[in-house]
């Protein structure tokens, strides 16, 4: 192979500086084309998205409008509904009975044969009534004695029928639970 070169050295170096002028020429064009683009987009974005906040603005705004006048009412009417509710609440919640805590002290007064059937308590009358078995006699006896141990709980009755069976007795007591007896359960359990 016969290789002619027909260029002088410096046409030669001219060309190829020329070659590389027009590469990065076209490097630069491409670039600055693309972040022309990515510019644009971002600019379209930032409008679109602006846009959907403004948007979701104004629907924040009418919702919370529409609840602070509740359909056409005032804020002053809203305020006072809220306070009569409150005051409801407040209600409720003074006539609230700590029952939890007063049921399992209550029940570790019960021996091991005594077998509940019904247990009722009302909290305006502070009335109990339970009814359960007795496997015997002396099971029903050592119960009755530990409720009059019970330091909130008064006036323990019992039918004297009760006690003419020897075994499986049937029993029902009513007592009376002392005005505040939720302060007298020790807290220790």
């Amino acid at each position: 192979m016969i290789a002619l070169n027909l260029l002088s050295k410096q046409d030669k170096q001219l060309v190829k500086q020329n070659i590389y002028l027009r590469l990065t020429q076209r490097y630069v064009f491409t670039a600055v084309f693309a972040v022309a683009i990515i510019a644009g987009a971002l600019f379209a974005n930032k409008y679109i998205a602006q846009k959907n906040i403004d948007e979701l603005q104004g629907k924040i705004q009418a919702a919370t409008q529409a609840t602070i006048l509740d359909q056409g009412g005032s804020l002053q009417d809203n305020i006072k509904k809220i306070n009569t509710q409150l005051k409801a609440i407040s209600a409720v919640q003074a006539n609230f009975v700590p029952w939890g805590p007063t049921l399992v002290d209550f029940f570790h007064y019960f021996p091991a044969g005594i077998s509940l059937s019904s247990f009722s308590a009302d909290s305006e009358t502070k009335v109990v009534n339970i009814q359960g078995t007795a496997k015997t006699r002396a099971d029903l006896i050592a119960f009755r004695d530990s409720l009059s141990t019970i330091p909130y709980f008064t006036a323990t009755q019992s039918p004297v029928s009760d006690l003419t069976q020897r075994t499986n007795i049937q029993f029902e007591v009513s007592g009376t639970l002392k005005s505040n007896f939720w302060k007298l359960i020790p807290r220790s359990q």
